[in-house]
């Protein structure tokens, strides 16, 4: 199992927060995007970053 990232915690808080589809799918196409990274080489890690950060 793939532990999140607090990039992606951070973009599933925002998708439960949006009241617009747009910006909920956006959120969860992130999440989705960054964990479908986690089949890269155990050397290579992908992390989003903060939302707060940005």
């Amino acid at each position: 199992m793939v532990e999140l990232c607090d990039g992606c915690i951070d973009h599933l808080e925002a998708a439960l927060q949006a009241t617009d589809h747009t910006k909920k799918n956006y959120h969860i196409r992130e999440v989705l995007q960054a964990c479908e990274t986690a089949e890269l080489p155990p050397d290579q890690t992908v992390e989003l970053a903060r939302l707060n950060d940005t």
